[in-house]
């Protein structure tokens, strides 16, 4: 196959110049992630400053992304964007020396992440410990690296909030949980016994809590004692006898003595449980309650004959509920697709599960929201979706166009990478015509997943032979580049709108302001100064192409 070498990073920038923003910040972003090289640090630098420029959401994304340049990092702590601020103290990846800078920040906001930051030092969060703001030391409080004794002085804060947040931080010390289980606020002592690292003479002692809901908290511990569970099935609150229906550690005579409860709550808890024995579920499938056989529905462990019994009930939300459940076989899942509500079908036209011709099926029944559901489903066949974007609904068009989109962005690049490595002899017309329908999207989308440890890409000539935008770029940045007075000189596509804006994506900072009267002007945004290394990291657009 004849091939031709080009420059990947000269590439790469004409390509960001022409295409739509959205597309450019995408392909940037899958860029950056594979450039983590030295080599590439200056233009990973450009290239995120470039992006930092576009609005603040992308700003924001920046700040929070990982293995930024550290010249960055510095620049946007200085950013008067709080958004910005705020998102890079939060970032796991800021480094030390940042932090403790934004620990400073007169923003309220930016301090109180820096206090959730893992990596804070342990003296700054000992400094931000006595904050005056309370949000300030209620996320020291809450943050799982601060030291014992920053913990154990907030444990005596004043405002119940902090209290609060430390009774719940899975690092407080033994001897701060006991002093906050004899807290005024019953919301305090209900953090305590909420912690997994909550003793077991805690658990025991609040048990008998005088606040319903202490005792609530205490019988959803996985670590309460069965003593205690015990005592507490027989409380008179309902609710408490529904969170031991829910503890994943509550003995099986327990769970079986909680499903005759007389409040259909508890029932409902009980069969909820993934540890409740299967007769129990087959007993419990024929309740009068409604709600306790939905949750027979909805438990993962009900077996199939169950499954088959509940998939005749009366009541449509049970077999709503069956429909969704994931462990529903494929068998139930094509019986219900012919159930008499509409609610059931479009369940099922929603399960991953669903069996392709179902789906299909599914595709052309009469309500409108059935269709729907088959056309945000992941599973959903390519014919379902193609012929939902002629359906009669606008609603229904729009879900099936929007999947069908999501669908061609991922295939695009494994089947232009697979046109790229097809041998052009053995290309039919065909193949011909589909490599020629390849857009500058596409391209880039494609560049930007190809391995980064060369700075060059080999590509086939047959891209040369397009009289298009596409096929200028790739020409202007084959290796070794031609100069700009060769490109200037060359005909082949002198009269061209296409190969003018292609000399400016590739060339632009170096064409004079009159020269670039003659490019397209709409094709030429203001962009980074790409092939000016020197140029100082700031927030500024390039005097040549302002």
């Amino acid at each position: 196959m004849n091939t031709i070498t080009c420059d990947k990073s000269a590439l790469m920038r004409a390509l960001w110049q022409v295409i739509d923003e959205v597309v450019s910040a995408v392909v940037a972003i899958q860029w950056l992630r594979q450039n983590n090289n030295e080599r590439t640090s200056d233009d990973r630098c450009l290239v995120l400053q470039y992006l930092c420029r576009l609005n603040y959401e992308t700003l924001k994304a920046i700040a929070g992304a990982s293995s930024l340049p550290p010249q960055l990092l510095e620049t946007l702590s200085r950013d008067k964007n709080v958004n910005a601020k705020y998102k890079l103290a939060g970032n796991p990846n800021t480094p030390t020396r940042v932090l403790q800078e934004l620990a400073g920040d007169e923003d309220e906001n930016v301090r109180r992440a820096v206090a959730r930051n893992p990596n804070m030092p342990s003296e700054t969060l000992w400094d931000l410990a006595k904050d005056r703001s309370e949000w300030v030391r209620w996320a020291v409080a809450g943050n799982p690296n601060t030291p014992t004794e920053t913990l154990r002085l907030l444990a005596k804060d004043e405002n119940w909030r902090v209290r609060e947040a430390v009774a719940g931080n899975p690092s407080a010390p033994t001897d701060a949980l006991q002093n906050l289980a004899k807290d005024e606020y019953s919301v305090v002592r209900r953090e305590v016994v909420s912690n997994p690292n909550a003793p077991t003479e805690i658990l025991q002692a609040l048990a008998k809590d005088n606040v319903s809901g202490v005792r609530e908290a205490v019988a959803s511990n996985p670590n309460t004692p069965s003593e205690a569970l015990q005592d507490l099935a027989k409380n008179e609150a309902c609710r408490v006898r529904a969170a031991v229906a829910s503890n994943p550690n509550t003995p099986i005579e327990i769970l079986q003595s909680l499903a005759e409860d007389e409040n259909e709550d508890v029932r409902a808890m009980v069969v909820r449980n993934l540890n409740i024995p299967t007769e129990i579920l087959w007993d419990m499938a024929k309740d009068k309650s409604e709600w306790v056989r939905v949750g027979v529905a909805s438990n993962p462990n009900t077996p199939t004959e169950t499954f088959w019994h509940l998939a005749k009930d009366r009541s449509d939300c049970v077999r709503v509920v069956v429909a969704r459940n994931p462990n529903t076989p494929t068998e139930i899942l094509k019986y219900l697709a012919k159930d008499r509500s509409k609610r059931v079908r479009a369940a099922v036209a929603r399960n991953l599960n669903t069996p392709t011709k179902t789906l299909q099926s599914l595709a052309k029944d009469n309500t409108r929201n059935v269709r729907m559901a088959v056309a945000g489903n992941p599973s959903a066949p390519f014919r379902a979706l193609q012929a939902l974007t002629k359906d009669t609904h606008i609603d229904v068009r729009a879900h099936a166009i929007d999947k069908m989109i999501d669908l061609c962005e991922n295939f695009c690049v494994d089947t232009f990478l697979k046109r790229l490595n097809t041998p052009q002899k053995h290309l039919s017309r065909k193949e011909d015509k589909d490599s020629a329908d390849i857009t500058c999207e596409e391209f880039a989308l494609w560049l930007a997943q190809t391995p980064t440890d060369e700075a060059t890409v080999t590509l086939p000539t047959h891209l040369l032979k397009r009289k298009d935008l596409l096929g200028a770029i790739v020409w202007l940045c084959r290796a070794p580049q031609p100069s700009l007075e060769e490109a200037q000189s060359h005909g082949l596509y002198e009269s061209s709108a296409e190969y003018r804006a292609a000399v400016a994506a590739v060339y632009g900072p170096q064409i004079s302001w009159f020269d670039r009267q003659l490019c397209e002007p709409h094709l030429l945004r203001p962009v980074c100064p790409w092939q000016n290394k020197s140029t100082t990291i700031n927030h500024t657009v390039h005097p040549g192409l302002a």
